[in-house]
């Protein structure tokens, strides 16, 4: 996936980072710093993109920062190669407003497919030989191709700019539409970034949703044989119909953090319910460690199956000497199943103990995400008073 990251606007002259107003009408920005002017031509007014593109609901930014920093943390410990120095290292640089234009397509989705399906028969099988007749009874699967459809109906969201299509994308395609907000009630801060509405309705729909309703029918006609025995599904031709599309404004927080001199983004909806990010701190020794875990945990081997050889093994050998099956059966049986126990026994401690050691390995970063959040404690920066 490509990085999407939203654009800090910097003087060309000093680079300090540049004011910009609320709902700036022109595209040229003077830097506080040195008073240079510096022309950005897409700076446009979230009133005059809420007119030309007629949106008509969306999601505000209604976050607080409280929420937005615990969101953080739970993504930082979302990884077991978390380093665990984290917490204490991070630095919450901005928590940036943006408001993408977008679309909300309810669709409707119908599939055919072929299939073949079985059904198990038991069949009488006869055999004839010189001196009888042998009826025998064997259970066969007869396959039918027999052709489905699938159905579904649902609302897709999708971003109307392309610099945000895949954060939009990760975060809202799915979205509860009872999140909206009425256009009337609809209002963001004075500091959000409006990005450019540059992604055709037409090709919004045919990159985005065409696929996730394709996707989502050929899901929807294997689950519906999943208690079925069947074989050779194919897909038939997918039909995606527009039902109705709303124009709408989501509201992005992208927080910018550092974590040993690299900047990482986070992104979060407007309503704080969903996060997404593309990267996040790797610690390359806890790669390391949990490969190695890994590989220790494979090489333990399991030797107990040379009980049943010993216990067969020694069975004939009893039989051939003393003609004697039931004694012969009991000895062999009895030094199976002892050695059995006594060869398995260390190698399944050893996996347990190997198991138990990756368990806590894994359990670290949110143990440390715990005693964080218990402690108190904030993560360096602008959520650092909160």
């Amino acid at each position: 996936m490509s990085e999407s990251k939203l654009m800090v606007y910097r003087c060309k002259s000093c680079g300090a980072a540049l004011q910009i107003g609320a709902n700036p009408t022109s595209s040229v920005v003077v830097c506080n710093a040195c008073g240079t002017q510096n022309r950005i031509e897409n700076i446009v007014k979230n009133d005059e993109i809420r007119k030309k593109q007629d949106i008509n609901s969306g999601v505000p930014l209604t976050a607080d920062p409280a929420h937005l920093h615990q969101i953080l943390v739970q993504a930082l410990a979302s990884s077991t190669n978390m380093p665990l120095d984290v917490f204490d290292e991070v630095e919450v640089l901005s928590e940036s407003h943006v408001c993408v234009p977008g679309y909300c397509f309810e669709v409707t989705g119908n599939m055919g497919y072929t299939v073949d399906v079985g059904n198990e028969r038991t069949r009488e099988h006869t055999s004839v030989s010189s001196d009888r007749i042998t009826v025998t009874e064997k259970k066969e699967i007869e396959y039918t191709t027999t052709n489905g459809q699938a159905f579904d109906s649902k609302p897709l969201f999708v971003s109307g700019s392309k610099e945000m299509s895949n954060v939009v994308t990760a975060l809202y395609h799915n979205h509860d539409t009872g999140a909206l907000v009425d256009v009337e009630d609809l209002s963001f801060p004075e500091d959000v970034y409006t990005c450019n509405p540059d992604m055709p309705q037409t090709t919004a729909f045919n990159q985005y949703v065409r696929p996730t309703m394709e996707k989502l029918l050929q899901q929807k006609a294997l689950q519906s044989l999943q208690n079925s025995i069947y074989r050779n599904f194919t897909p038939g031709g997918c039909m995606v119909s527009r039902d109705e599309t709303h124009r709408v404004f989501l509201g992005i927080y992208q927080i910018t953090y550092r974590y040993k001199g690299k900047e990482y983004y986070m992104y979060v909806t407007g309503d704080g319910r969903a996060f997404y990010y593309e990267d996040l701190p790797n610690d390359t020794s806890r790669v390391t460690k949990a490969k190695a875990l890994q590989d220790e945990l494979n090489a333990v081997k399991d030797i107990s199956w040379l009980s049943y050889v010993a216990g067969i093994g020694l069975f004939i050998l009893l039989l051939v000497l003393t003609h004697n099956f039931l004694v012969s059966l009991i000895i062999g049986a009895v030094v199976l199943f002892g050695l059995k126990f006594f060869l398995g026994r260390k190698p399944a401690a050893d996996r347990k103990a190997i198991q138990a050691r990756i368990d806590a390995f894994n359990r670290e970063p949110e143990e440390a995400r715990q005693r964080f959040m218990s402690s108190g404690r904030r993560l360096k920066g602008i959520y650092s008073s909160i």
